[in-house]
């Protein structure tokens, strides 16, 4: 299994966490955004998820990954993988260290299973 960064980019300081992708963003960037993230809708959130999902599943073919991401971030997976419109992303739940697994091959991607938890019983 391989571990990669989703984006490529530097993780922001602790203080740089933000807003769920609904709420409204700052009308002017801060340290930890860039005027381009303060003003992009839900939409385009979205889609530059699923270019990421994309890149990936075409530079690692064949390869398990393990994409470590915010609610946020799987939830715009979900809705690519699904199809679904960014209005239906937040009726899936996204529990804390839950996992989400898709599939990617010759048809396309696909979910495998989603918001799996380990049982807590050993």
């Amino acid at each position: 299994m391989k571990l990669v960064s989703a984006t490529g980019r530097a993780t922001p300081g602790p203080n740089c966490w933000p807003s769920a992708p609904t709420n409204t963003p700052p009308s002017t960037p801060t340290r930890c955004t860039t005027a381009r993230q303060a003003q992009s809708p839900l939409e385009d959130f979205g889609q530059r998820v699923a270019a990421v999902f994309e890149r990936l599943a075409r530079d690692h073919p064949g390869q398990h990954l393990l994409v470590v991401a915010h609610a946020g971030v799987i939830r715009a997976t979900l809705g690519h993988v699904l199809q679904a419109p960014p209005a239906a992303w937040y009726r899936a739940a996204v529990d804390n260290v839950a996992l989400s697994r898709f599939a990617y091959g010759h048809h396309g991607s696909r979910l495998i299973s989603h918001n799996w938890l380990p049982s807590s019983s050993n």
